[in-house]
């Protein structure tokens, strides 16, 4: 697929502003400031751990790029931050977002439509580039990993989350492709035949509220994503996020605990079997097979030269 057939997809695609679901399951119908700022407590409430890696406060007065703007939690946050913010969108619905935040708070637009794969800003233009699940629907994570590099200024940074390859999602629904992958990654197997990502897999991660799965998905593992980010220092990269509720056991398992630690593991029963609260899954679960990759990174001060 063309580049340009992608960006179309995509623009049309994340027209519907990722978060959408939230909102539709919050009951929220309008973009009141009331509900805006619900929708955001509820998101970060989901996502515990994300302002811990982007820290807005360490932010603020620096030129920071948003890349993917989805229903503006992230960019709020920044703007809060007293941040010199800039975003950018493949799509015109978040950019319209970002927008009428900023006139909530009397600020100028600062945002506009654009592709992470051909960033319109000059080289060294930002502190700081954050991109929230973006790249591993661009056709191209090189490439967007590429211009990230380009236009942070030395000793920038970059704060980018992309899916994990190795998740317990991917050993779980699809084992047979996981482990073709790890073994052919590890050099156990050798083979040029793509393992194409079903839709199955991309509604997985990303559907509409139709039900549509997103036009283009990529897994990445942490050795992937060390490989491509090799004119970077790593400071960072750790594994995010888990399902909100996992099957796991009957009640007879949940209920010592609860009895005798009071200890609510799970939740209400569905079709015969307990929920296990995604709260334990987080710190666990998560942590080790995590749906998310996690890096931050900075571009180095000096370029150090392959050339011998």
């Amino acid at each position: 697929m063309s580049k340009s057939e992608m960006d179309r997809l995509n623009a049309s695609f994340w027209d519907e502003l990722c978060g959408s679901g939230l909102a539709q399951m919050l009951g929220i119908t309008d973009r009141s400031p009331a509900s805006l700022k619900r929708f955001d407590q509820a998101y970060l409430d989901f996502y515990p751990y994300l302002l811990g890696y982007i820290r807005p406060d360490r932010l603020t007065g620096k030129r920071v790029l948003e890349v993917g703007l989805g229903y503006g939690t992230v960019g709020q946050a920044l703007l809060d931050s007293g941040a010199n913010y800039f975003g950018v969108d493949i799509a015109a619905g978040p950019v319209n977002m970002i927008r009428y935040r900023q006139v909530l708070m009397n600020q100028p637009s600062s945002c506009s439509r654009a592709s992470v794969l051909n960033l319109p800003f000059a080289a060294g233009s930002f502190d700081c580039v954050i991109s929230i699940g973006v790249f591993h629907h661009t056709g191209d994570v090189q490439r967007a990993i590429d211009e990230t590099h380009r236009v942070l200024k030395p000793g920038g940074k970059a704060i980018l989350m992309v899916y994990n390859q190795y998740a317990y999602r991917q050993w779980f629904n699809w084992p047979l492709n996981t482990l073709k992958i790890w073994l052919r990654e590890y050099g156990f197997i050798r083979s040029t035949k793509s393992i194409e990502v079903t839709e199955e897999q991309r509604k997985a991660y990303d559907a509409s509220l139709d039900g549509v799965g997103a036009p283009e998905t990529v897994f990445v593992s942490v050795r992937e994503l060390r490989r491509m980010m090799r004119n970077f220092k790593i400071v960072r990269l750790s594994k995010e996020n888990s399902s909100p509720l996992l099957f796991l056991s009957k009640k007879w398992f949940s209920w010592p605990l609860k009895k005798l630690f009071g200890i609510q593991l799970f939740k209400k029963p569905e079709g015969g079997f307990y929920l296990l609260n995604r709260s334990w899954l987080l710190p666990t679960l998560g942590r080790w097979f995590g749906l998310d990759l996690y890096v931050e990174a900075e571009k180095k001060l000096v370029e150090i030269s392959d050339e011998r």
